[in-house]
């Protein structure tokens, strides 16, 4: 693929993704509010975004008819907190896991009609507090201007994902939400997956549920998008999103967006 081929399938995913998805507002507010935590320690939470996340609610596909009401309930309730906990950090980037993980949390709801979203985010804050340090050393790293970071990659993905584990209704490991949170810590540094890229990746390259292979992963996105050096950044500096995001844009109309809902 050419630079020119590349920048112009980036530009083109982007608009289909900001057209056709209800929940890109999400993950603006949580990257924006994940900033202001590590700069202030608080984020702000305004009327208009909580107005605009219970409308998301109301607008939230859920595939399971049987906990829709409970799940979209919960969600409105925990929306409503959001503002009571605004110096903890999960709290700043919980509607982007709810929102954007919300097949695993129908799962959690199948198996707990009274699982309790605020309690779930308080335990994780308090068990992911003591990473704060590290949290704020990957921040500032770009993945095509560092390297990859293999030992404290392993060592922070395989501790994220116990303690999803543990806090999980279902005992199950959690590595999609590790690799969401440590993507909207870090953004510039830590590419997203999900289950229908992951599927169609593994074509080209082994990406495991695991920390070896996340770490394939990343090693294959960051080789990929050097190959585009320039067109990267100026497509980040054009649409003001990591280029990772970008990317994953791209792959998830590919391969996960379901447009034929969309369309109806």
């Amino acid at each position: 693929m050419k630079g020119e081929q590349f920048y112009n399938w980036i530009s083109a995913s982007h608009k289909i993704f900001e057209t056709f998805e209800d929940r890109k507002e999400v993950y603006i507010y949580c990257l924006r509010w994940v900033d202001e935590y590590f700069e202030k320690g608080r984020f702000t939470f305004t009327e208009d975004m909580k107005n605009n996340l219970l409308e998301s609610v109301s607008k939230l596909y859920i595939k399971d008819k049987d906990v829709e009401n409970f799940l979209k309930l919960e969600y409105r309730r925990f929306i409503v907190n959001i503002s009571k906990n605004n110096n903890k950090l999960a709290f700043a980037y919980a509607p982007y896991l709810m929102f954007w993980n919300v097949r695993r949390f129908e799962e959690y709801f199948k198996v707990d009609k009274n699982f309790n979203l605020v309690k779930y985010f308080d335990k994780l804050n308090e068990y992911i507090r003591g990473f704060n340090t590290v949290f704020k050393i990957l921040r500032g790293r770009h993945i095509l201007d560092d390297d990859v970071d293999e030992k404290s990659i392993k060592i922070l993905l395989g501790e994220l994902n116990q303690i999803l584990k543990n806090l999980s209704p279902l005992n199950q490991n959690e590595y999609i939400m590790a690799i969401k949170i440590l993507h909207i810590i870090a953004p510039y540094y830590f590419p997203l997956l999900d289950n229908p890229i992951i599927e169609a990746l593994n074509r080209v390259v082994d990406v495991g549920k695991d920390e070896e292979g996340y770490l394939r992963y990343i090693k294959f996105i960051k080789d990929f998008l050097t190959n585009y050096y320039f067109e990267c950044k100026r497509l980040e500096n054009e649409f003001n999103l990591p280029i990772i995001k970008l990317l994953d844009e791209a792959l998830y109309v590919r391969y996960s967006m379901d447009l034929v809902r969309h369309l109806r």
